[in-house]
């Protein structure tokens, strides 16, 4: 009889021979990423067991549910965000996967079927095109080389120029900026340095005209809001989230509940 084949021995199989710190990358770099909902519908088919607590249950447009290795490029962060858990002040394991590397370990657990499609995000180290340019070749890889045809979320880092925005928009099933907060006030609260506009509100509103010029991101954009550490209303919550349905044509607006991060402000 065959036994199930699960996410972390799958990965001690196929890398037995290779790095062996690869593990402990996608438990490092998974956990980082679970505060992102992206899509997620919180089914109970989910698998917890070693790393596939990293593999979320996402719902499509389409209505069908699909297997989503959610993760992030990098943990490690120039930015300070009061709330965050890789903020740049905050005691923890820096650590990043290459984007040959990365490619490699989806393509392996998709042709094993174990996932069918991929959720990435990153810290923001350097710049922001730094970050978004390692994201970019990751899905270049699976685009080009491994021919991967399926779902491919990416997030678009704050203050990314038009040209990574553009790209990531070719490369993605999806794409999405996360706003945190509803507006420029609220925002400073959570993370001072940043400008509402210009950082977050301007790349989206790239990635909308890039989209509808070229019929390109097929699922569309999201963003997502934490609620609760900056003090927002719920006015002006729903104000926002109006208004990145009429001038941005969001496909979803997601709002994650704030939790409390060890050795943070917040």
């Amino acid at each position: 009889m065959t036994l199930p084949l699960t996410f972390g021995t799958f990965v001690r199989i196929i890398w037995a021979e290779a790095e062996m710190d690869l593990l402990q990358k996608v438990e490092v770099l998974g956990r980082s990423a679970q505060y992102d909902l992206c899509g997620e519908c919180g089914s109970a088919s989910r698998v917890r067991d070693d790393i596939g607590r990293w593999i979320y249950p996402a719902v499509l447009p389409d209505g069908k549910t699909v297997k989503l290795l959610k993760i992030l490029q990098s943990n490690a962060c120039q930015k300070d965000c009061l709330y965050c858990p890789t903020r740049r002040g905050r005691n923890f394991r820096r650590i990043a996967f290459q984007p040959e590397e990365l490619a490699r370990l989806f393509d392996e657990l998709h042709r094993h079927r174990l996932v069918q499609g991929l959720f990435l995000s990153s810290a923001v180290w350097g710049n922001p095109d730094h970050a978004m340019e390692r994201i970019i070749a990751t899905a270049e890889i699976l685009r080009t080389r491994y021919e991967f045809r399926g779902y491919i979320h990416l997030k678009i880092m704050p203050g990314a120029s038009s040209a990574a925005v553009e790209r990531a928009v070719e490369l993605a099933t999806r794409v999405s900026v996360n706003l945190e907060a509803p507006n420029q006030e609220r925002l400073a609260r959570l993370a001072p340095g940043k400008d509402f506009e210009a950082e977050l509100l301007a790349p989206l509103r790239r990635a909308k005209e890039v989209a509808q010029e070229r019929g390109l991101a097929p699922a569309g954009m999201t963003t997502q809001f934490v609620v609760g550490p900056a003090g927002e209303s719920d006015r002006e919550l729903l104000s926002t989230t109006q208004r990145l349905y009429r001038e941005f044509g969001l496909a979803r607006v997601y709002f994650s509940a704030f939790q409390p991060v060890p050795d943070t402000p917040l």
